[in-house]
């Protein structure tokens, strides 16, 4: 009598048992899908990092600006040559009628006004300066919108190396469930927990 009760009451706990391990796997085949799901969202994102589609237009915006500091550059050379060349043709030009003309009064001499290339020269000087303003203003803008840039493709980054590890995590995570999953089918399978089945 003894002997079926105990029967009996193996047959109970092996139902029980096996109504939880199903129930476990179901939860963890629930999870395991969830996971594969958040993974493939993950690796598109990756992949869209990768690619470097963000970060492209900041790129691009860059190499424009160092385009133009250039062309500003070669710009405010040709003007200082230009103005050099000017000025050494207005001194030529002055030492020789220096040389060939009349002495005049300081007085005179004030109310002297330049004239034709006198003027041009003068005219490319202040056009010089306002080109070198121009320059130097836009240098300080290059600049800020350079530290600007850098502090998104830095931010980017960040971001990037944390999306990173959040993949590696799921990945992990998704691991563990699918090796969760196959012991629980494997105690589903043969009846005996894992746990407690006596090594070999």
């Amino acid at each position: 009598m003894a002997g079926m009760d105990t029967v009996r009451q193996s047959e109970v706990e092996e139902a029980l048992l096996i109504e939880h391990v199903r129930g476990q796997v179901e939860k963890a085949s629930t999870l395991v899908t969830m996971w594969c799901g958040h993974a493939d969202e993950l690796e598109g994102v990756r992949r869209c990092w990768g690619k470097d589609e963000v970060a492209a237009p900041i790129q691009q915006r860059i190499a424009e600006l160092d385009v133009e500091l250039v062309r500003l550059c070669a710009e405010k050379e040709r003007l200082e040559r230009v103005i050099k060349e000017m000025m050494e043709a207005h001194a030529l030009r002055n030492a020789g009628l220096t040389a060939g003309a009349t002495l005049q009064s300081d007085t005179d001499a004030v109310h002297v006004l330049p004239v034709g290339e006198d003027v041009a020269a003068i005219q490319f000087k202040e056009q010089l300066e306002a080109e070198q303003r121009e320059l130097k203003e836009l240098r300080l803008h290059h600049a800020r919108q350079m530290a600007a840039l850098d502090r998104e493709v830095a931010d980017l980054t960040s971001r990037s190396v944390e999306l990173g590890q959040w993949l590696a995590d799921t990945v992990g995570s998704r691991d563990q469930a699918i090796q969760s999953t196959q012991l629980l089918q494997s105690c589903l399978n043969s009846g005996v927990c894992a746990f407690c089945r006596p090594s070999s």
